[in-house]
């Protein structure tokens, strides 16, 4: 049957080609149809394989995208693939190879596929003896090139993770990560939390930096969640304000970063709020000043 239209098409000959298979190239020997009504020709054989429009075998094609994401499509193809599984392929091959991947799992996302087994963990329990379960939200710049090299703004790449902390080694997780609004990301990562038995969870954690609109997309999206700061960013805007305040002595400025962590970590965000706030501004730099503002208003 002809997959353009329909129709019965003919048996034409056997026909031979080249592929490229994780092994190497492979030649093949397949039947040809021809369908007098609309012109077309094809080979089933191809698909029953699987083979890519560049002539991959299903596994060439996965470590060819793998490749591609790893690094730029021409180190990919000139380093990457060479020394990993011994594949010569073109830079455009590899472009278009990983492109078309990345638009495949991008449709299944977007028809509400999930990724990975649907496998309830046993979610870890806190020092009263509940079940947590955790996510976090953040995103990061991505650099972009423009048609034919140009220089182009770069965007943000949102990166949601869903995961049962473990202190004795390393944690489980599922990771969903792209060129997604806050709004794109909500419902994909809601079904990976569903994949892995969050609702079994007693208490849910929801861990951001901060950063703008993060704490809005947890409560809309997980709202039984408990949002928490995480200490490593908190931490680091401490530091600074540190830094400003003892602008001219280093020593100093590390000992006071180390203190209001200490209070930080050990008193809580309120205790440290306060005492920033109850600090003498008077004489202090123009720089100080703003770091201050800037860090009590974080």
């Amino acid at each position: 049957t002809c997959p353009q239209c329909g129709e019965s098409a003919k048996f034409q000959r056997w026909q031979t080609k080249t592929v490229v298979s994780a092994l190497g190239e492979v030649r093949l020997e397949r039947a040809y149809y021809y369908c007098r009504h609309c012109g077309h020709g094809h080979c089933p054989w191809e698909a029953e394989l699987g083979l890519t429009r560049q002539d991959l075998t299903p596994a060439a094609s996965e470590l060819t995208s793998l490749a591609g994401l790893l690094c730029s499509f021409d180190e990919a193809s000139q380093k990457v693939l060479p020394k990993l599984a011994g594949l010569r392929l073109s830079e455009s091959t590899v472009e278009r190879t990983t492109e078309a991947a990345g638009a495949r799992v991008g449709e299944a996302l977007a028809s509400g596929a999930t990724f990975g087994p649907c496998t309830p963990w046993k979610w870890r329990l806190d020092a009263m003896g509940r079940r947590c379960a955790y996510v976090s939200v953040d995103a990061t710049g991505v650099g972009q090139q423009g048609p034919h090299g140009e220089k182009a703004d770069g965007r943000m790449a949102i990166v949601g993770m869903i995961f049962n902390a473990n202190e004795r080694g390393p944690c489980q997780a599922r990771y969903l990560a792209g060129l997604y609004t806050l709004e794109e990301l909500g419902p994909p990562l809601r079904r990976q939390a569903s994949q892995v038995g969050v609702q079994e969870a007693e208490v849910w954690i929801a861990l951001t930096d901060g950063g703008a609109g993060l704490e809005e997309f947890m409560r809309i999206n997980f709202p039984q969640a408990v949002c928490i700061l995480d200490f490593f960013h908190a931490a680091q805007h401490v530091r600074e304000l540190a830094k400003a305040w003892h602008a001219n002595d280093e020593e100093q400025a590390r000992a006071l970063g180390q203190q209001w962590c200490h209070t930080l970590k050990h008193e809580g965000g309120q205790a440290l709020l306060r005492l920033l706030e109850a600090l003498d501004l008077r004489g202090r730099s123009l720089v100080a000043r703003e770091t201050h503002r800037q860090v009590v208003q974080y």
